[in-house]
């Protein structure tokens, strides 16, 4: 039966190639949408996961960074007494709005449409060499340039759509800040991100979190241990980097307006996937019942024959998620050259793949009652 049906879908590919379009069209959008969608809330937590501390420290409940209200230094400074503890750095933020120049009068900048009003969260960054906030994504020399007084980094697609360049003056809450730099992933959503040294702090309102760098090669376990019994002990909420990059992600995602709107595109996206492939391929069953009413009348019994169309669908199945694996790649490529930002999660990328195919499985078997036409009778008329 398998050679028949890889002999079938081959000779009939014509017929069977549109459904293998609409999975793969229909995966492809489902993979851009998640990806774009998570590579938006990704950039929420991008202070996290680009930052090397080992651990998270806000107030007894905080679970993302947008649960604290602030942890004051005598606070933090209890962390002394975690023998590895090497160095502690405040994670002070703010919001603010940014512009091409300074609100003149009593005139609103929202009223000025050539000012580039933007709003913006602001992260004071320590520009010391071994500082750990950003380490990960951000140059020695930029952030040696950070150290200048009244300097500013951006968003790479900030500066593109302000029309500024390195070395150009915008404006911070009305105050001029010399542009030393720019970055990719500052986004956001809703508002950007700008990096402003810590010569740039207006309020001195106590620091959200604070991260901690540990002795190199404390353990795994020793973290661990750190996190489950010192946190409730000494009453503040320890974190691992990447859990609090989770959290603050999923937070976005289900709490947020924008987060929902991409959940229920999806969904909808996906109920309208499963729909066109049930229709197209009932079409295909369809098309192919005097074929089938042939090999009825050859002797191949009704559960053979329905064998034979499951082995079809899963030949059709495997080739199209072979497809939409290589054009998967090209999709990431095309949003990486557009720098519209993107992460695909290996979970998520094997659930899509999984309800694609199930999909399209599921509406085979609802096709195969199609085949009760599939009379030898029929040849006759």
């Amino acid at each position: 039966m398998f050679r028949l049906a890889r002999a079938t879908v081959w000779f009939d590919r014509r017929r069977y190639a549109p459904i293998a379009a609409v999975v793969v069209i229909a995966g492809l959008m489902l993979l851009a949408q998640i990806a774009i969608a998570n590579g938006i809330f990704r950039d929420s937590a991008s202070s996290v996961e680009r930052s090397s501390a080992q651990l998270w420290v806000g107030p007894e409940g905080a679970a993302t960074l947008n649960d604290s209200m602030g942890l004051a230094p005598n606070r933090a400074s209890v962390l002394w007494v975690i023998p590895e503890l090497e160095k502690l750095e405040p994670f002070a933020t703010g919001f603010g709005f940014l512009s091409l120049r300074p609100r003149t009068g009593d005139v609103p900048m929202f009223d000025d449409p050539g000012g580039g009003l933007r709003p913006v969260t602001i992260i004071y960054l320590d520009p010391a060499a071994d500082a750990m906030l950003y380490s990960r994504h951000m140059s020695a020399d930029l952030r040696a340039r950070l150290r200048e007084a009244d300097t500013i980094v951006i968003g790479e697609e900030d500066a593109r759509s302000l029309g500024v360049t390195v070395g150009d003056r915008v404006w911070l809450e009305n105050r001029p800040l010399r542009l030393v730099g720019t970055m990719p992933g500052l986004l956001g959503l809703g508002a950007s991100t700008v990096l402003v040294g810590k010569s740039g702090q207006a309020a001195s309102q106590p620091p959200a979190f604070w991260l901690v760098g540990l002795t190199p090669g404390t353990s795994e376990a020793r973290l661990s241990d750190i996190v489950d019994r010192m946190g409730p002990d000494l009453r503040l909420s320890i974190l691992r980097p990447e859990v609090l990059s989770q959290a603050t992600v999923t937070q976005f995602i289900v709490e947020s307006g924008a987060g929902r709107i991409f959940m229920y595109s999806a969904g909808l996206a996906f109920v309208i996937a499963a729909m066109v492939v049930s229709q197209v391929m009932r079409a295909a069953v369809l098309g192919a019942i005097r074929e089938y009413a042939a090999l009825r009348a050859f002797g191949v019994s009704f559960a053979r024959l329905c064998w034979l169309v499951l082995l079809q669908g899963g030949l059709i199945a495997a080739a199209s998620v072979g497809v939409m694996g290589g054009m998967s790649f090209g999709l990431l490529a095309l949003l990486e050259w557009a720098t519209i930002p993107y992460a695909l999660p290996p979970l998520l990328t094997i659930l899509v793949f999984f309800s694609i195919t199930a999909v399209l499985l599921l509406s085979i078997v609802l096709a195969l009652r199609h085949l009760r036409q599939a009379d030898p009778a029929s040849l006759l008329r």
